[in-house]
């Protein structure tokens, strides 16, 4: 059986490259795609993905955003944060949001192969994790990122030291 990856990037060109390279892999096949956060959340709760690659600015939803609400629903899935926005900052940040792995879109293929496998070869599961639990988060996290404004863009000059704004917080 392979190992299904969901690809979460606004970017159409990036996200049919990624696939490209990624189906080379023997082991491996996109079994998604996603242009938006919330979408890709979306689309990890429907299709349950052995692992998550996520762009960091995205529409609607952020991919930090879209981290740790996927991490709440499948914690045993690894999300890789694919960016062109690297920096150490950005890492330590986005591992406090569920992220397991950071990457700059610069590194070379090599690079996010041998990445991909480090974090598919570490995955657990975590005990207790039981389906009505895990039903129960879909279902709030749905209802949740359903009550978004989708009528404003999201800032680009938003910091990753901020937090991004969960409306269920307020």
């Amino acid at each position: 059986m392979k190992t299904r990856i969901l690809i979460v990037d606004d970017n159409d060109a990036i996200r049919k490259a990624l696939t490209a390279l990624l189906e080379t892999h023997d082991g491996w096949e996109v079994c998604g795609q996603a242009q938006n956060g919330r979408d890709g959340l979306a689309r990890a709760v429907e299709l349950r993905p052995d692992l998550i690659i996520l762009d960091l600015v995205m529409p609607l939803m952020d991919g930090l955003q879209t981290a740790r609400e996927i991490a709440k629903i499948l914690p045993d899935a690894p999300i890789l944060l694919h960016t062109q926005h690297y920096s150490p900052e950005i890492e330590l940040e986005a591992k406090k949001f569920g992220v397991r792995q950071v990457m700059a879109k610069t590194d070379p293929a090599e690079t996010l192969f041998h990445a991909l496998e480090s974090l598919l070869s570490a995955r657990t599961t975590i005990p207790g994790q039981d389906s009505a639990v895990a039903s129960a988060l879909t279902a709030a996290t749905i209802a949740e990122n359903a009550t978004i404004d989708t009528s404003k863009p999201e800032k680009s000059s938003q910091t990753i030291s901020e937090p991004p704004i969960n409306s269920a917080e307020n």
